[in-house]
């Protein structure tokens, strides 16, 4: 059996993160604050969680558009949304995996 973790936002609020109104959700904090992901990743699978899924739920190139950042940039940061994750998994991931998410 393998488990997956929770409400990535929930979690990221209940750090004190204030997601109200952000375009990109918790895709924003990749740009603003990647160690508050890398915290809340490594929360769900010290919980045991085997699977962890990446702040990119509201990956949108045009959202990212809108921010001044080409498609080149935003790419970098879906593959950085991934990253976090396993940089979250730590040195030994055996039994841990990382699943990226994609929105529109």
């Amino acid at each position: 059996m393998l488990i997956l973790d929770g409400g990535l936002g929930t979690a990221l609020e209940d750090a004190g993160c204030n997601l109200t109104g952000d375009k990109l959700w918790a895709t924003g904090l990749l740009i603003r604050n990647p160690e508050m992901l890398v915290h809340a990743h490594s929360a769900f699978y010290s919980a045991g969680a085997n699977i962890v899924t990446s702040s990119s739920y509201q990956f949108d190139f045009e959202n990212f558009e809108e921010l001044g950042i080409n498609k080149e940039q935003a790419t970098r940061y879906l593959r950085k949304s991934t990253e976090l994750v396993r940089i979250a998994a730590g040195e030994s991931s055996h039994g841990r995996y990382v699943a990226a998410s994609l929105g529109t």
